[in-house]
Parts: C-alpha cells; structure tokens; sequence
C-alpha cells in the first residue's frame, strides 16, 4: 500500500528529459529506483539502494530523490516548465473565482442568438488567476490557494503591468478572458464588456512582446457567435463559455457565466485500482448524502501514473450511461485543484439518449415513479 511513483519533467532550450522514481517493496523489505533520459526515447534505469532498506528509510530516499530533483529545475508539469517556488504556494489567496454553470446543448443554440451574452472558447487546461504586481508574478487555483507559475511567465510580463486576470493555465502559455484589476483600479464591479474591452487593449498595447499570455476572443454578436461555435467544433474544442456582457464578476458558481462541452468530462473519485493500468471510478450522489457511487472503469495511458485510491481524476467520455458507466470514458490526468465534495452527478449533462436520471445516477424509468438502484459503494466522509 506504500508503494508510489512519480514522473518528473524538464525542458531547457534543446534539452527535454524526464526523470522517473519508484518506491516499491521486494520482499519484507523496500527500494527506490528510477530510469532517466530524453522524453520520447528509452529511459535508462538505476537504483538508490543497492541493498534493500525498511520502508521509513525507502520513503526518505524517495523523498529526498525528488526534492533535489525539483530544485534543479525538474516539475511535475508534463509541459517541462521550470516553475517558481513561493513559500507563499498553498496559502489562502482570499480570492474566489467565478465558476461557469454548465448547460445543455439546446440552451447552448438559444444563447448563440442571444445578443445580451458574449460566447468564448473554453481552453482545456487547467484554470488559474494571475496576481500580477511590483514585477511578481503568482497563481491562484480553482480552490483559491496560491500556487507557483513558469518561471519565464516573471519574466516575460511580470514587469509589463499590475493586474489581475482570469484564465486558463494550458502546459506553460496562459489564456486570458478576464480583467479583474488593473494596477489600483478594481474592475470585478464593471460588466463583462467593460472588463473585456479594457484586457483586450490591455494585452493588444504588449502583443509584440507576449509569447505565452494569449487573449480568448469573445465574440459579441450572433453571426461571430455561430462562426466560432462551429470553428471551435470542427477542430475538437473542448467547448465555450457564455458572459452575460451587462453583468459584473461574482464569485463561486454563476448564472451570469454558462459553459458548454463539446468533449464531455468531469472530475471523479478512483474506488480502485485493478490489474492491467485501470481503475475503478465513482461520483458523489448530488442529493446532499454524498453517497460514492460507481460509474465504471477507466484505463490509465502509458503516460501517466497509475492513481491511488481515492484520488480525483479527470475523466472524458462520449455520455453516461444512468444506473451504468460512463461509455468510452478518457483519462485525462489528476485534479488537484478540486474539492472532493465537487465530485458529483451534478456534473453529469451528456446522458444516453431517451432517458434520464435522478441524483444518484440511477436511470429513471419512462413513467418517473421508480428508479434503478445505483451500486452504493460507501457514504462520502466529510
């Protein structure tokens, strides 16, 4: 049960490597391994303890291992990034984001015609506001901690500007759709078109030195609507989001921010781990019992770490299947960023044709009086 894994990246001018260490158990005893080289090509392999060694002393090898590895510039990140290192990472920002409410596809084609909503694409990365001021740079997450950055993010526009924006963190670039503040003047109070049209200058007056900050366009009106809602399809999007232009910039889960998914996903909890790099996945009820309740399996690509039980991982699918699984589900990686108690039905829009489901995932029979019965495989602890 203590045995773990982790893959480490590091990407400096031509140079683009990877670093792997294992902490595994042989026999009644434990050692640490690892297998290094250029990414795309075969790792070499070795080890850090000749002898095997007691867990306690595995488990401070392994510790180590990483932690200078990380010092010299290697991240978890898959991008190969160097990263900053606040010791301000993980505190409370104090800062809460605006968080889209998802929507289903018939809302969607009403909304494109709607002139009082702005539409932009939905970037698949991972989403972070930037706190921009006396040349520093730092990152708040979805759970409203600080988090380190690329350190050529400092570099690049740490001293350009003070702001606050909002965006989407996508490997090393950042995707920008929200203006939060700029230098004294706080912007969270102007409407959505007054936020937009001051970025969109905002990063226009810089382009000829901005590589990795990039601006989401919105389109205002129905034609550019349309335009970009099947651009963003025939390339395989992830999805937009809809503003209302007139609204200001609240926190937590928003009406005045509607998303839609072309590629469907949402963030589960692993139950198990079984043979052959695959896991069992479950999602809290959205009743208020937070009930774990299974939705499948899913199988984890040679790329990534195998996830422990009870970690939340992101997971792609075609739609649910209520009372069943997810059908062709995708794994796309582990959330960090998310609370447990997120993980629920709730998140669930894309259902099997003809039919429909309570907040448990059971199916919902045609005459609506009964239901299937989910596989409850435990009460969600607080």
């Amino acid at each position: 049960m203590a045995e773990k894994s982790i893959t480490l990246y590091c990407r400096e001018g031509s140079s683009d490597k990877i670093y792997q260490v294992n902490l595994r158990a042989k026999g009644d005893a434990w050692v640490v391994d690892y297998a290094n080289g250029p990414r795309g090509e075969a790792l070499r392999p070795g080890t850090k303890t000749e002898t095997p060694v007691s867990l306690q002393a595995a488990q401070d090898i392994f510790d180590k291992l990483v932690k200078s590895k990380m010092k010299g510039g290697y991240t978890e990140d898959e991008s190969g990034a160097r990263y900053t290192r606040s010791e301000l990472a993980g505190r409370v920002s104090g800062h809460a984001q605006q968080l889209p409410t998802a929507i289903d596809h018939e809302t969607c084609l009403y909304l494109l015609i709607d002139p009082t909503l702005a539409m932009q694409e939905k970037a698949n990365g991972e989403r972070r506001t930037l706190q921009i001021n006396g040349g520093q740079v730092q990152g708040v997450n979805k759970l409203g901690l600080l988090v380190d950055v690329p350190e050529h993010w400092v570099a690049e526009f740490g001293h350009l500007f003070s702001a606050d924006i909002d965006g989407e963190q996508v490997g090393d670039e950042f995707f920008a759709f929200d203006l939060l503040r700029l230098g004294d003047l706080d912007l969270r109070g102007e409407s959505f078109d007054t936020r937009y049209t001051t970025l969109e200058s905002l990063i226009e007056t810089h382009q000829p030195i901005l590589r990795t900050l990039r601006l989401l366009r919105a389109s205002m009106n129905q034609a550019d609507k349309r335009k970009a809602f099947d651009a963003i399809k025939a390339t395989s999007g992830e999805g937009v989001v809809f503003k209302m232009r007139s609204a200001p910039y609240d926190a937590g889960r928003s009406r005045a921010s509607l998303k839609f998914k072309h590629l469907e996903s949402s963030t589960c909890i692993v139950l198990n781990k079984n043979a052959q790099r695959s896991v069992q996945i479950g999602l809290l009820s959205a009743d208020g019992r937070q009930q774990l309740i299974g939705v499948g399996n899913v199988t984890i690509p040679a790329n990534h770490n195998v996830p422990d039980e009870g970690a939340l991982v992101e997971v792609q699918y075609l739609y649910f299947n209520p009372g069943g699984a997810f059908e062709q589900p995708i794994y796309l990686g582990l959330r960090a960023d998310i609370a447990r108690d997120e993980a629920t039905f709730a998140q669930v829009t894309r259902l099997k044709p003809g039919v429909s489901m309570d907040a448990c995932g059971a199916r919902v029979r045609p005459c609506g009086d009964e239901t299937e019965s989910p596989q409850v495989f435990e009460r969600a602890r607080g």
